[in-house]
C-alpha cells in the first residue's frame, strides 16, 4: 500500500514523497521505517521503487522522497548542495517518526549514491537513526566526477 505524502525541509521548502507500508500492515501496528535517500540523478519513482517494495515486504514502513529542487519537490532545480540533502534526509526522518504505522524509536536510513554518502552524514549527526546503510556511495564528490571525465573536461 503506497500514499503520496508532502513535508517541509530547511525554510519552507515542500518535499514530494511516497509511503509504503507493508503487505500485511494491519491498522494500529506500530513498524519500524526506512528513509530511502537517492543520489542527483534519481528520483522516489526511478530506482527507489523496487528498493521500497524490497524493505515493505520485509515488514518496514518505508518512506522515499525527492530533495529539495529535484523531481516533485520545491526549490531552485537540479541544485546539488549536500548538506541541504543531509537537510531533506533528516527532516524525512521526522516526518516518518510522526506516521501512525511507525515505530519512532525503529528508524533507518538507507543511500545510494550521493544518497548513501547523505545517510551517513545524517546517521552521524542524529541519534534517532538507529541503522543506515550506504550502497554505491561517494565519500569525495569531486575526485569521483574527474574519475568520470578526460582532464580537459575538468574546468566545466
Amino acid at each position: 500500500m503506497e500514499r503520496k505524502v508532502w513535508f517541509y525541509s530547511g525554510p519552507g521548502v515542500r518535499l514530494a514523497g511516497i509511503i509504503e507500508l507493508p503487505p500485511d500492515y494491519q491498522e494500529g501496528q506500530k513498524r519500524p521505517g526506512i528513509v530511502l535517500a537517492h543520489g542527483p540523478g534519481g528520483a522516489k519513482e526511478k530506482l527507489l521503487p523496487d528498493v521500497s517494495r524490497f524493505f515493505a515486504a520485509g515488514g518496514y514502513a518505508v518512506l522515499r522522497f525527492d530533495y529539495r529542487g529535484f523531481g516533485e519537490s520545491d526549490g531552485p532545480k537540479d541544485r546539488l548542495i549536500p548538506l541541504e540533502n543531509v537537510d531533506d534526509v533528516l527532516a524525512a526522518v521526522t516526518f516518518l517518526q510522526q506516521q501512525p504505522e511507525v515505530d519512532p524509536a525503529r528508524t533507518g536510513l538507507w543511500g545510494t549514491g550521493t544518497g548513501g554518502a547523505n545517510v551517513i552524514w545524517a546517521a552521524a549527526v542524529d541519534s534517532r537513526v538507529k541503522a543506515v546503510v550506504c550502497a554505491n556511495g561517494q565519500g569525495d564528490i569531486g575526485r569521483w566526477m574527474r574519475t568520470l571525465r578526460p582532464p580537459e573536461d575538468w574546468p566545466k
